[in-house]
């Protein structure tokens, strides 16, 4: 990566390639630029979605599934610091109480790249469980895969169903 100067004195982000060659009997050199400006508007609106985003995200690297980053929901709502998650793997942070329903969703993702709305239990930082829907998706990018992960909190909505359902037990007996 590298930026060039407009005429206008505006930066443009390219990507060069130089190398040495002949030209006409004469040495020269050569360059090639890449205009890398589209690239860098998605990845800034990737990263503006990504961080304000108020579900619960997480990127990690497959197929261990480490942690590489987390946005800021996802360590409001859960108590963890980026120093706590990063590198580690979800396994190592305990992070899924429901190890079989865990396994069965880690599963599809493995044969079908993604899921989506899958109901499923974490643990925050302090060991309370939430429970969240959960979306993932396989994506790739520089010959590497990576898993982008979404989760909704519905635990204030999990809550009022069981009371309900306590309270209609009540009113039953």
């Amino acid at each position: 990566p590298l930026e060039l100067l407009r005429r206008d004195g505006s930066r443009l982000p390219v990507e060069t390639r130089i190398w040495i060659g002949q030209w006409d009997g004469q040495d020269c050199i050569f360059g090639i630029s890449k205009d890398l400006s589209a690239e860098y508007e998605a990845l800034l609106k990737f990263t503006k979605l990504f961080e304000n985003n108020p579900s619960l995200m997480a990127i990690s690297l497959l197929p261990d599934r480490r942690i590489i980053d987390v946005n800021r929901a996802f360590l409001e709502v859960l108590g963890y610091s980026r120093q706590d998650l990063e590198g580690r793997t979800v396994a190592e942070l305990g992070l899924f109480p429901d190890g079989d329903n865990a396994a069965r969703i880690a599963s599809l993702i493995l044969t079908e790249g993604r899921v989506k709305d899958e109901k499923l239990r974490i643990r925050a930082c302090d060991g309370s469980l939430l429970y969240g829907l959960f979306s993932a998706e396989v994506i790739e990018s520089y010959g590497k895969k990576y898993l982008l992960s979404v989760m909704v909190d519905i635990s204030p909505e999990v809550e009022l169903s069981q009371q309900l359902e306590e309270q209609n037990r009540k009113l039953s007996h």
